[in-house]
């Protein structure tokens, strides 16, 4: 760690870790000390990074108190600070939701890995999470390009590009979080969508100026003159899965086609909703496109021709600000100005289980994450994650309602079991943090031991 510490890696360890522990075959023991250290370097990454001699300081005093680094670490390092009180009893588990200094999220994306997530916030700041813990990774950046309305992973998770209400796109390094080259000009007005090629060579975005720009990701310069062709705000836009053509979504009610290379229209723009189009995107094999509208409904279209394919898909109440599809192409999960969160079987055309409820603000950005377990959305509350497959938040959802009284590790070091003032009995896994199951009820009164 003091290594890490003067080369500036601990970034590159953390991803690192995380990709070591994702291979089988290691002991439960040994994956568990990984995880450990995975998650010491995450929470005092910010003290560890500043100078080597913090992580005896700032780093190793203020462990968990049931973590292998406290209990050994501090027996090792004997003239180490001693904290009497405040100590966490472990790691934090996954958070219901992800805040930023200000909560609200315009925009969210997962890394290609599905390590990180990338939020976007009202005051301009952006920070990473780490997608297993909802820890934050390093210290909230200022974007500098007024309030975030785009952010997007490159193809290899080396960059985040951010575009917002100063009408410019910047580019970041992903692991060192520092602004790579020059901002990148030539929109008049709000930059609201970015997104990379697959090949990560070229960058597309929309803009309040009704246009549609590409740009050189290395050189940071515009690729020829803007492309005209919607009559008002430009919302959305994304490469087909091969690069070759883009779709984009405007306020004029419309969608259109462009071939990437030669920047023509593909025919006629596609008509069909009734109000502004908010969000666009493909199917991962490119043969569908899927729609959100201000009209409050979702439509699909082939990929290829253009055309509409079945009925809009209804449900929402509200405007629909954002559509995904899921990796594997058989599901489209939408957010809505309703407050609601919507998951749709793309063959059927109909919508899976109930709405899932987010909170009380309009769900203004939703993605699964790569390998489709999870899907992240972004609201004025900040980023909530959810179970794919159940459609349950993921989170600290489970757990006492009152003070703990009682608490015991077991025997391999695995588990906690509390007992608290409100008559329930939970266990908790010591590595995630996560409870085990429902609280165990049968009390009538507190559990004192």
């Amino acid at each position: 760690m003091e290594i890490l510490s003067l080369i500036e890696g601990v970034p590159r360890a953390i991803a690192g870790l995380r990709a070591v522990m994702r291979h089988t075959g290691f002991e439960e023991g040994t994956r568990r000390i990984m995880d450990e250290i995975r998650r010491f370097i995450m929470a005092f990454s910010v003290p560890i990074q500043d100078s080597a001699p913090h992580i005896y300081i700032s780093a190793l005093p203020f462990t968990p108190i049931i973590t292998m680094l406290h209990l050994e670490g501090l027996e090792k390092y004997a003239n180490a600070l001693t904290v009497i009180q405040g100590l966490e009893t472990m790691y934090p588990g996954l958070p219901k939701t992800l805040r930023g200094p200000t909560g609200g999220v315009d925009a969210v994306t997962f890394s290609h890995d599905g390590s990180r997530i990338a939020p976007g916030s009202f005051d301009g700041t952006v920070r990473l999470w780490d997608a297993d813990t909802g820890q934050p990774l390093g210290e909230p950046i200022f974007s500098g390009v007024g309030e975030i309305y785009a952010v997007a992973f490159s193809p290899d998770d080396s960059q985040i590009a951010l575009g917002g209400s100063e009408a410019e796109i910047r580019l970041w390094d992903a692991e060192t979080l520092q602004q790579l080259g020059e901002p990148f000009i030539g929109h008049e007005k709000d930059v609201t969508c970015v997104a990379f090629s697959p090949d990560g060579s070229r960058m597309v975005s929309g803009s309040y100026d009704m246009t549609i720009r590409l740009w050189d990701v290395e050189t940071g310069l515009p690729s020829g003159e803007p492309l005209w062709g919607h009559e008002d705000c430009v919302k959305a836009v994304v490469f087909s899965p091969d690069g070759s053509r883009i779709i984009s979504g405007s306020s004029d009610k419309t969608i259109r086609l462009w071939d990437a290379e030669s920047r023509q229209p593909f025919g006629e723009p596609l008509r069909g909703h009734e109000k502004g189009v908010n969000s666009v995107a493909f199917s991962p094999d490119g043969s569908r496109i899927i729609s959100g509208s201000d009209d409050a409904t979702i439509r699909l279209w082939d990929g290829d021709t253009g055309q509409p394919l079945g009925t809009p898909l209804c449900g929402h109440k509200e405007s629909v600000y954002c559509v995904s599809f899921s990796p594997d192409g058989s599901r489209i999960a939408s957010g809505s100005a309703d407050g609601t969160i919507r998951l749709w079987d793309v063959d059927r055309g109909q919508p899976l289980g109930e709405s899932l409820h987010s909170g009380k603000s309009a769900v203004i950005a939703i993605v699964f994450s790569p390998d489709g377990s999870k899907i992240a959305s972004g609201s004025g509350e900040g980023v909530q994650l959810w179970d794919a497959r159940t459609g349950q938040p993921l989170g600290e959802s489970q757990g006492h309602t009152s003070g703990i009284n009682s608490l015991a590790l077991s025997i391999d070091g695995s588990r906690i079991v509390s007992g608290s003032m409100d008559g329930t009995i939970v266990l908790w896994d010591v590595t995630t943090g996560q409870s085990l199951g429902e609280p165990l009820q049968g009390h009538d009164d507190w559990v004192d031991s």
